[in-house]
């Protein structure tokens, strides 16, 4: 079906948001390799910066600290209290099904 979306595409006119499908098509249908119980829990933002919206809303408003160790502690301290609201991950022991990506060969120059 993919394949057909990516010919249809070609064909009206469209070719490069073809071959962008078709180079990134494996990374777009990545979220059907997950257990389905998992499917609420995915998010298409990036799980890594989400969290880290709060921190930055604390930090800006402080602007500046005197010393590293002090915004360190804030960043540490918002962390901790956001990880209260993190919701549990449904079906876990589903986990080990999840397939792993595979190791790229390093390249020799």
């Amino acid at each position: 079906m993919a394949a057909k979306v990516v010919h249809d595409l070609s064909a009206v006119g469209y070719d490069r948001a073809a071959r962008c499908l078709e180079d990134d098509l494996d990374r777009c249908l990545t979220f059907y390799q997950f257990p389905e119980a998992h499917w609420a829990h995915l998010r298409t933002t990036n799980v890594i910066e989400s969290p880290f919206a709060s921190v930055r809303l604390r930090t800006n408003a402080a602007k500046r600290f005197k010393k590293t160790k002090s915004g360190v502690y804030l960043m540490h301290e918002v962390m901790k209290r956001l990880e209260g609201r993190w919701r549990r991950l449904k079906s876990a022991h589903l986990c080990a099904k999840v397939p792993l990506p595979e190791k790229k060969a390093a390249k020799v120059a």
